[in-house]
């Protein structure tokens, strides 16, 4: 499998005018050429937008994010009942 470097402009204020370069292999270079040309951007701005768009959904799909989704703005209440059932249930125990 044949790698392709994609070289990336420098970007004065965060690199010091370093070329950034990522090397794909040939099969997802090509992909990511085709799909730049189809959405009428360059490949290096088709390459920074996937990236983008693949982290944001990789922290969407990280459990601590979605349970803070799905508690957000949710108030937590222990029926009293079953609160002293499991208080009961110590037996005198010194927590």
């Amino acid at each position: 499998m044949v790698n392709t470097p994609l070289r990336f402009q420098p970007e004065t204020a965060h690199t010091n005018d370093m070329e950034k370069v990522i090397v794909l292999d040939t099969e997802s270079f090509q992909a990511a050429k085709r799909e730049s040309l189809q959405l009428r951007v360059s490949l290096p701005e088709f390459c920074s937008l996937a990236i983008r768009e693949f982290v944001q959904n990789h922290r969407k799909n990280s459990v601590t994010e979605q349970l803070n989704a799905v508690y957000t703005g949710y108030m937590a209440k222990i029926d009293g009942d079953i609160l002293q059932t499991q208080y009961d249930g110590l037996d005198g125990e010194d927590w």
